[in-house]
């Protein structure tokens, strides 16, 4: 579906949008029994069910977390989604988000926050994050700009306001809230 309704893209319009119904109990169901055929252990359904919806009921991530469990006796499908969104670990998520400029990676946590990007309190915000006296408008639209043009964010249908479009990248933010914009702060600061 984002891939034809994202414009100025190649596919967009392309095709009509088929409406799949979401992966949900049945297959936690099927996943639980296969990681008990293979582990000898139980997968707690309600815990991956709840999973499965934080990455937006995608196979891929959702697998991913399984298979990370599966691998470290002990940890829950939880445990090996939190190492699977590990901000030092080599993943999709990881490295979008060290390719970002700071500007852009604060960007992308206020709209992840729901935060209005231009309002002048946001804009204050950047400043004192960035170390900055001001951050101008236009310099957020740009990192907005780039945002959208990764696919890192989108406009919230029928609104002004700008979300996180991949439900992954938004369980990773939550996860690493921590982190800052400013790398070479984090590093100073130990």
């Amino acid at each position: 579906l984002e891939m034809f309704s994202r414009a100025q893209t190649p596919l967009y319009n392309f095709a009509n949008a088929e409406p799949y119904p979401l992966l949900k109990e049945d297959f936690v169901g099927h996943v639980a029994r296969l990681f008990s055929a293979a582990t000898k252990r139980d997968l707690n359904q309600a815990i991956a069910l709840r999973v499965l919806e934080a990455v937006g009921h995608q196979p891929a991530p959702f697998l991913n977390a399984v298979g990370n469990a599966m691998s470290t006796p002990g940890w829950s499908v939880e445990d090996g989604l939190a190492a699977m969104l590990d901000a030092k670990a080599v993943n999709t998520w990881s490295t979008a988000w060290a390719g970002l400029t700071d500007l852009q990676r604060f960007a992308l946590r206020a709209a992840h926050a729901g935060l209005p990007l231009t309002a002048a309190a946001t804009l204050q915000q950047a400043a004192t994050e960035l170390g900055q006296a001001k951050v101008q408008p236009s310099s957020i639209t740009r990192a907005v700009e780039t945002l959208v043009d990764k696919g890192l964010v989108a406009r919230e249908p029928g609104s002004r306001r700008h979300v996180v479009s991949d439900p992954v990248m938004a369980a990773w933010l939550t996860q690493n809230a921590a982190l800052p914009v400013r790398p070479e702060i984090g590093r100073a600061h130990g």
